[in-house]
């Protein structure tokens, strides 16, 4: 699981890197311009109801049954990936570092939205936000 605000700014930075998603640029970071074009065509998408890949649709949509039944028995949140790793590692009985890949290069999450598209995003994921208790927080 991860802050719909962050992972929506991840996705478009690495969306917008030089080369496409396979190159290895770390310093080239997501500019506002970039976000904003990225913002504007996505947001359109998921208030069509076209949601492609899965990329966009909600992160809860994922965890739970169509009755709205949770279907798995514990989740992790991103910003606690290691600790989680380590959990998960402990529980299967092996040991494998925690590879950082797929890096994107952006500001804080905050930098790249108004007031306005970040309560749009607060109500279009408000059941991920619910669920495990994600705000919108400046920085």
């Amino acid at each position: 699981m991860r802050n719909p605000w962050d992972w929506l700014v991840s996705l478009a930075a690495w969306k917008n890197k030089p080369g496409g998603f396979d190159a290895q640029n770390p310093n080239q970071k997501l500019s506002k311009e970039q976000f904003g074009i990225f913002f504007d065509e996505q947001i359109a998408k998921i208030i069509n109801g076209i949601v492609l890949d899965g990329h966009l649709a909600t992160q809860e949509s994922y965890l739970v049954n169509n009755t709205g039944k949770m279907i798995i028995d514990n989740v992790g949140k991103f910003e606690d990936l290691g600790d989680f790793w380590k959990i998960i590692c402990k529980k299967l009985g092996i040991e494998l570092p925690l590879e950082k890949r797929m890096r994107s290069a952006h500001e804080h999450y905050s930098y790249y939205y108004s007031d306005e598209e970040a309560k749009l995003i607060g109500e279009i994921y408000a059941d991920d936000c619910k669920l495990f208790d994600y705000r919108f927080e400046r920085k």
